[in-house]
């Protein structure tokens, strides 16, 4: 994602902001219509200024909220395919011929499912 600071010099600029999400669309789009009202004289400088700051500010919050549940959701994704691959290598083991070592090995990938799963030591 971008910083506040980068998007606010693209349209300073009257430059694009491609392949950008839609949070980085509406402070861009903020940010222009504070300028485009500051232009015309419809606001003063200082309350440009204090827009800009609450605009500025509301977007870091909602970026820091949205990264920590984008990391989340990563990790659950990778749990998942873990998940997946422990229990595919289980379903090998329960299909060959039962020797000690068989035996053993797909106890510990059934604990590590189940590590895994309730994402403790068990």
């Amino acid at each position: 994602m971008k910083t506040a600071g980068e998007i606010i010099e693209r349209v300073k600029n009257n430059e694009t902001i491609d392949n950008s999400n839609i949070l980085e669309m509406l402070l861009y789009m903020n940010i222009e219509i504070i300028l485009k009202e500051y232009a015309s004289k419809i606001i003063t400088k200082e309350e440009a200024q204090k827009r800009k700051i609450i605009a500025s500010k509301n977007y870091n919050d909602i970026a820091k909220q949205y990264e920590f549940e984008r990391s989340m959701f990563k990790e659950h994704i990778q749990n998942l395919k873990d998940t997946e691959m422990a229990r595919i290598r289980l379903r090998k083991l329960m299909h060959t011929e039962g020797t000690e070592e068989t035996i053993a090995e797909a106890l510990n990938v059934a604990l590590e499912i189940i590590e895994k799963v309730f994402k403790e030591v068990f």
